[in-house]
């Protein structure tokens, strides 16, 4: 089932729900949505009949005709260069200290594409959606672009002047304080201690959110100070995740994507296992094979009962009276009850099976001496050096918002430098900074955005991009990866953190040669290669690690436990947002737009809550459609410690009851794409419990608000008999053994029965593209879709139109629950066009637009369409898009930078013209191309490689010949789990999925 509605009603739900399209008009149920220009009633054929008289009045004269461009030549054009033809930098990203290596190309100097580095170890070329997105949000219209002196535009060399000045003014640093980022570069470090050492009374703290301060903290109370940890996944077979999304937002979840999936191949042997408990319902949650709901406050306390199931007899008495000393018994209202402690049982004895061969993974939320236990737990394990690694990277420890805040209050500053940070907006709400920067003399600001730190800022200068910078980044194993700029900075003005701190120290040296100081590449030698490379060097991962558990005892001892539930009380969790963050991607419209792998939701976060306590509040119909293009959810006032905020409500299968989930990272002020959308919900947070508290309230408004999602149209359930297709398949790894051909008995028809009233026309010779996507594997993690949209070309259409079915991505990805409302599982299952042999959208285009190649693919040709969209009527998968209007005209008038990111190989559509996915044709044609130059004629497998296959990190999509036996997509496709989806409409998809397999615990099931 695909929501709660869809479960509740089943066979009962309204007719409207088994249309083809849903209604756009529920006044007009003739008027369905795809069929009409808006939702104002005016139906096709009245619309046709219109335009007809129209032509026929006006003639020839409204035809569309492209924009005329003029482009100039190079007079001389470098030897080296063809315009056109891409040419590919290695550099490196970070978010807060998560590290990922890139692979970006270039096309005529300017950044098209961002692709994973194959030689960075943390990224195995491999990317996630941030990563994806990051090269439209160069091209972002609304980056600041000017320095400001007190909101009032100034220039970039009165700015150096004012900095030179502050520098003197502070030459003994008394008074100065420098907040930095969570940004984990070699270089910052240099030369923060370098400040210190000339400025000995400057003070320097850290602040981002995206930065796990507490996992920091938690090893310091291990005695692991200046340690990162490092999980290798491919060599565990029991994973416990304790309100961790590794697989979707926390910490390194490319190479954790990757190295999990890689145990999740029924054929290669067993299956790993994975344990969930968490408060919400993340993708992480979805890929469990057994999720327990519990408030984000009872972790620590499910952690302890793991802890003393697993620990050696020679485990420090210390810690072992502590892991028994239990401090609630009534989690979140739920008695912890005989289902909890087996839970906690089987959990620990799993893990005492797999000693050496299991991780236990602690979520950013969870407070520091979790962490500093969880370390005790692999320690015991025997995990350490085997699938845990703590890697000492000599970072400095920097305290945080607090101590600024204290600081300030207490006189001691008189100076701030706000570098790449906006405490202004994220900062805990009790902290009250923004009243605090105004009492201070000067306030500096470097800023991606004019925003709300900026408005307070006495100068505010704009800071460089990443692909506009010179860095250096150290990921969590050690490996140094160099970060090198394809493209000046746009605005003359942006520079990058490490290039103002240099030249407040007085180095006026090239950004480069700072990096190389900084790493020792004396050799010219040396130096070329890190830059070619993307690498300074690769970590050594430790063999070991040496603890000390005398603090965490202490800080567990300090610990009270979780405070026990009250009536009408909730526990309000913050979570980073699976699309914006932290609010630094806010204003980038690839993001904003992104469906939730869970919710489904774009454009807005909500409050989300679980049916239970919706149904206790009295807004158990949040989230239910009042017809099928537009859901309405109920505003709520949730209050906490005398502070309060509006949000809509949105019921969420699997939350934890008396729990409400607000993500960060909305209600921002920074530029058209951010107004507006969703609410800010950072006002609640304070410093004491900044990720989860006890004790808010939630009030019901007599106000509704619209949300846009794309879960609650678009079924392929038969229209006919309301029967429910086996879409996604699902087993068990005892089911699958004990049945492999499980799939195959799913089928409506059997495969004899699909035979064909006439000889297919279509070539099977040469060549055949085909491709496979792995449910087992899939995470749902969206990075496939975004690196589709930044491939293809494809345009944003807003909330709006979203709400009115009318999104243009290529790639959808189809979430499924299983189970009851209160404890679901979930599917997510990927859904592009299929490229049928048998295309029912071929044989309705009156004029051939779309057309069978000789080598299987269901092309487009955009000239020859005239957007009838009765392909889009007869595809049953329902993934062909239709541009009502042109969409790439508006974002180009809106944003024209963002043309500089267009991928020229393929067509910028204009309006009226059905697309979608062609296996990235533009690639094929590339390859094949490369391989007739060299005298082949036989491209070999894996040199195409798809957006999709490219990006995805736990490598679930596989691309090839299907005429070649050996090819990775021949042999998938001959597993007893590949199956063809919609089968019995006889249309052999080229596209085929292998079904999900899970791998459960025989005790809990």
């Amino acid at each position: 089932w695909r929501s709660i509605r869809d479960l509740r009603e089943g066979e009962k739900a309204r007719p409207e729900q088994l249309r083809e399209f849903p209604i756009a008009d529920p006044g007009k149920p003739w008027v369905e949505l795809g069929q009409s220009e808006s939702s104002s009633g005016v139906g096709r054929r009245d619309f046709m009949t219109l335009m007809g008289a129209s032509v026929a009045l006006a003639g020839t004269t409204g035809c569309i005709r492209k924009d005329v461009q003029h482009i100039l030549p190079y007079t001389d054009r470098p030897e080296d260069l063809i315009p056109g033809q891409a040419r590919y930098y290695r550099t490196a990203m970070a978010i807060g200290e998560n590290v990922v290596g890139l692979h970006v190309a270039s096309v005529d100097g300017r950044p098209t594409k961002v692709e994973g580095s194959p030689d960075h170890p943390l990224s195995r070329g491999k990317t996630n959606r941030w990563n994806q997105a990051s090269v439209i949000n160069l091209y972002d219209p609304d980056r600041s672009q000017k320095v400001r002196f007190k909101g009032e535009e100034s220039t970039p060399e009165k700015f150096a002047e004012a900095m030179a000045t502050l520098m003197r003014e502070y030459q003994g640093g008394g008074g100065l304080g420098v907040v930095v980022d969570g940004t984990p570069s070699p270089t910052l470090w240099r030369l923060l201690t370098e400040l210190t050492a000339q400025h000995g009374k400057a003070s320097i703290y850290r602040h981002d959110l995206c930065w796990n301060r507490a996992q920091a903290d938690g090893l310091e109370l291990a005695g692991l100070a200046g340690h990162s940890v490092f999980h290798k996944l491919e060599d565990a077979d029991v994973v416990v995740s304790l309100d961790s999304d590794f697989l979707g937002g926390d910490g390194d979840t490319v190479i954790m994507s990757n190295g999990f999936s890689k145990r999740r191949h029924p054929k290669n042997g067993t299956l790993n296992r994975l344990y969930v408990a968490e408060p919400g319902f993340s993708v992480t949650g979805a890929m469990a094979d057994h999720r327990v709901r519990l408030p984000a406050s009872h972790l620590g306390e499910f952690l302890r009962g793991i802890a003393g199931a697993v620990s050696a007899a020679d485990a420090p008495a210390a810690v072992k009276a502590q892991v028994a000393d239990r401090k609630n018994t009534e989690p979140g209202g739920l008695t912890w009850s005989e289902r909890f402690e087996k839970f906690v049982t089987a959990i620990g004895k799993d893990l005492a099976g797999a000693r050496g061969r299991s991780v236990v993974i602690v979520g950013e939320r969870q407070p520091a001496w979790v962490h500093g236990l969880a370390a005790f737990v692999n320690e015991q394990l025997g995990n350490v050096g085997k699938t845990v690694f703590y890697t000492p990277l000599g970072r400095p420890a920097l305290p945080g918002l607090e101590a600024l805040a204290a600081d300030i209050g207490a006189g001691k500053l008189s100076a701030v430098l706000l570098l790449g940070t906006s405490p202004v907006y994220d900062a805990p709400a009790d902290l009250d900074i923004a009243s605090k920067l105004k009492t201070l003399k000067t306030v500096v600001h470097l800023g991606y955005y004019a925003d709300e730190t900026a408005a307070l800022a006495t100068w505010h200068a704009p800071i460089a991009h990443h692909l506009e910078s010179w860095g250096d980044l150290v990921s969590s194993d050690g490996t140094v990866a160099m970060q090198q700029p394809l493209i000046a900075p746009l605005f003359d003005p942006a520079q990058s953190v490490i290039e103002l701190l240099s030249r407040l120290l007085a180095d006026a040296s090239p950004m480069h040669q700072v990096v190389r100081k900084t790493n020792g590449l004396e050799s010219d030698w040396d130096w070329r290669r890190a830059v070619h490379d993307g690498i300074v060097k690769k970590g050594e991962a430790p063999t070991g690690a040496t603890f000390s558990w005398d603090a965490l005892v202490t800080a567990m001892n300090q610990d009270k436990g979780p405070t026990k539930p009250g009536p009408g009380a909730l526990e309000v969790v913050f979570q980073l947002d699976q699309s914006v963050l932290d609010g630094r991607y806010a204003n980038t419209g690839w993001l904003q737009e992104l469906p939730n792998p869970i919710t489904k939701i774009t454009w807005d976060n909500c409050a989300f809550l679980s049916p239970a306590t919706a149904k206790a509040l009295g807004v158990e119909d949040s989230g239910v459609p009042e017809s099928d293009i537009e859901v309405k959810g109920q505003l709520v006032e949730v209050a906490l410690g005398g502070r309060k905020i509006e949000i809509v409500a949105w019921v969420l299968p699997g939350v934890t009851d008396g729990v409400v989930i607000l993500p960060t990272g909305y209600g921002r002020e920074i530029g058209g794409i951010a107004k507006g959308a969703g609410f800010n919900v950072m006002p609640l947070r304070t410093a004491a419990s900044p990720w989860f508290a006890y004790g808010a309230t939630l009030t019901k408004l007599n106000k509704v608000y619209s949300v846009a999602t794309t879960q609650e149209y678009g079924t392929m359930v038969d229209p006919l008999k309301g029967h429910k297709r086996p879409i996604v398949r699902e087993n068990t790894v005892e089911g699958y053994k004990a049945d492999p051909n499980f799939v195959e008995k799913d089928e409506l028809l059997p495969r004899d029965a699909l035979a064909s009233l006439w000889t297919p026309p279509n070539a099977t010779d040469g060549q055949q593209w085909g491709m496979t996507i792995d449910l087992s594997t899939c995470t749902g993690c969206n990075v496939c879709t975004i690196a589709c949209q930044a491939e293809n070309n494809i345009p944003i259409v807003g909330k709006e139109r979203v709400m009115n079915g009318r999104e243009m991505h290529w790639i959808r990805l189809d979430r499924y629950f299983t189970g009851t409302e209160d404890e679901p599982s979930a599917v997510v299952q990927p859904v592009a066009c299929a490229q049928c042999e048998m295309a029912p959208c071929e044989n309705v285009c009156p004029v051939a637009a779309t057309t069978h190649s000789p080598e299987g693919l269901n092309d487009m040709a955009y000239n020859r369409c005239i957007g009838t969209r009765y392909c889009t009527n007869n595809c049953p998968f329902k993934v062909r898009r239709f541009n009502f209007f042109n969409y790439n005209k508006e974002r180009s008038q809106a944003a024209p930078l963002e043309g500089l990111q267009h991928n020229p190989n393929v067509t910028v559509r204009f309006r009226g013209v059905v697309e979608k996915c062609t296996y990235c044709v533009q690639r094929i044609n590339e390859a094949k191309v490369a391989v007739k130059r060299q005298g082949q004629s036989t491209v070999p497998d894996g040199a195409i490689v798809p957006a999709c296959v490219q990006a995805c990190p736990s490598e679930s999509i596989l691309f090839g010949d299907l005429n070649d036996p050996n090819a990775k997509v021949t042999l998938s496709k001959q597993e007893p789990r590949n199956y063809e989806l919609l089968r019995d409409l006889n249309l052999h998809a080229r596209t085929s999925f292998l079904a999900k397999i899970r791998n459960p615990n025989r005790e809990l099931v």
